[in-house]
């Protein structure tokens, strides 16, 4: 008979480790000030497949309170203990986090006090396993963190034990701190990269990281992609071989217009190998102008193994911005090769809508093309497909949800009457969402 493993419930996990992690979130609660020195006691107390679960992921979190310091040495007593680290809880350790989202200056800025470097250097014993490593914040200055968080958060990244990274929210960023990662994860969103000078970060220099082979890669606008691919700045076309995406399982990107020819370097990169894509766009008109920003195409037909596409339109609006000025979203999609791989097809529309317009919904280019997508002979392998359409509807003063009703009443019917194949299909899943004003 195979052996049954029993875990604890989440919810039971998260608050042994909350009271017993965090422990000082109040600190005029003198009940609970024990609860942290007496961790490692407690935590030996669980067998071995119970402290495999409880101590998995750790996330190290600032806050405002004065004994932020006290807390990390704490912490690093429970890991690895001084005075026995067989002890301590360091090879549970699977994924970690610091998460820096209140002001970072009394605690992860203060380079003469040990408070990261403290932690960071306990990954590096010999029954230590790590394989997730985050660091979020908001706004955070790397150049603050102080050289020796530096050299071992670059250090983290060259362990043989890690396949996931996550950076959010840092500024002045250098590309060479990827130097060497083992990764096949990899997550960046919210960057600046580059040296960090005069409070301000620099335009990077263009430094390839050759070494990265990827298996799942998620960023934004924030990241110069040009940087991971093979292409330099200036090539026009990529060395598919040496790039980090050639072995690229999963893909999320979110983007606009204006940085599309860096999103189409990775996409030419991944096609052979994807399986999953997740893309936001997020279009705009520029201000004081009837000009739209038009993304480009793509032909969903040059991935042979994508079997799951998510697409979600955003826009950067104006109060007049509507469904009728928008462009249609599956355009990005060349329907001139089918792509007989595909199971699964998530769109999701985002736009303002006028009930006063001229231009009934239906007729809108949003939806423009979108039949003929979700046709038989374009997907012929397709499953699924979740239709999301949410509608901000701008209907103003006393009367706005009478007038909201009556536009619904109309619209929504001739929506399906446009488009029967969203009522009749079996497989899709088409959702309205009203948010009205």
């Amino acid at each position: 008979m195979a052996a049954v493993h029993r875990q604890l419930s989440h919810d039971i996990t998260a608050l042994i480790i909350d009271t017993l992690g965090e422990g000082l979130k109040d600190p005029y609660d003198t009940d609970c000030c024990p609860a942290l020195a007496n961790c490692l006691l407690v935590s030996r107390s669980f067998c071995h497949h119970s402290r495999r679960h409880l101590f998995r992921s750790i996330s190290l979190q600032n806050s405002p309170i004065d004994n932020f310091f006290e807390r990390v040495a704490q912490l690093r007593e429970i890991m690895a203990p001084r005075s026995n680290p067989l002890l301590g809880m360091i090879s549970y350790i699977r994924v970690f986090s610091v998460e820096i989202f209140s002001n970072p200056r009394p605690t992860v800025y203060m380079r003469n006090r040990a408070g990261l470097t403290t932690i960071l250097k306990a990954f590096f014993r010999f029954e230590s396993h790590l394989e997730e490593f985050g660091l979020l914040g908001c706004d955070i200055q790397w150049n603050m963190l102080g050289q020796s968080v530096h050299k071992l958060i670059g250090s983290i990244f060259r362990l043989p034990s890690l396949s996931s990274i996550y950076l959010c929210g840092l500024e002045g960023v250098p590309i060479s701190i990827l130097n060497g990662a083992n990764c096949k994860n990899l997550h960046l969103r919210r960057l600046k990269m580059g040296n960090y000078t005069n409070g301000r970060a620099s335009t990077p220099k263009f430094e390839k990281v050759p070494q990265l082979r990827l298996e799942a890669f998620a960023t934004d606008n924030s990241f110069p992609l040009e940087y991971l691919s093979s292409n330099g700045p200036r090539a026009l076309l990529p060395n598919v071989s040496t790039s980090p995406f050639s072995h690229l399982k999963k893909l999320a990107l979110e983007f606009n217009s204006e940085h599309s020819r860096k999103t189409l370097i990775v996409l030419s990169e991944v096609m052979r190998s994807l399986r999953e894509m997740d893309i936001v766009f997020l279009t705009r008109r520029w201000p004081y102008s009837d000009y739209i920003l038009e993304l480009p195409t793509f032909n969903i037909g040059q991935f042979p193994k994508l079997q799951v596409l998510r697409i979600e339109q955003q826009h950067w609006s104006s109060s007049t911005f509507s469904a009728e000025e928008s462009s249609s979203m599956v355009s990005i999609l060349d329907s001139t090769m089918p792509c007989v791989s595909l199971e699964r097809l998530d769109l999701h529309f985002n736009t303002l809508c006028n009930p006063n317009s001229d231009r009934p919904l239906h007729e809108s280019p949003i939806w423009r093309n979108i039949d003929a997508l979700l046709s038989k002979s374009q997907f012929p392998s397709l499953r699924r497909v979740d239709l999301l359409f949410i509608m901000d509807l701008q209907t103003p003063g006393p009367h706005g949800p009478i007038v909201r009703a009556e536009f619904l009443a109309d619209a929504i019917p001739q929506l399906r009457e446009a488009f029967p194949l969203l009522s009749i299909s079996n497989s899709i899943e088409f959702t309205v969402e009203i948010e009205g004003r």
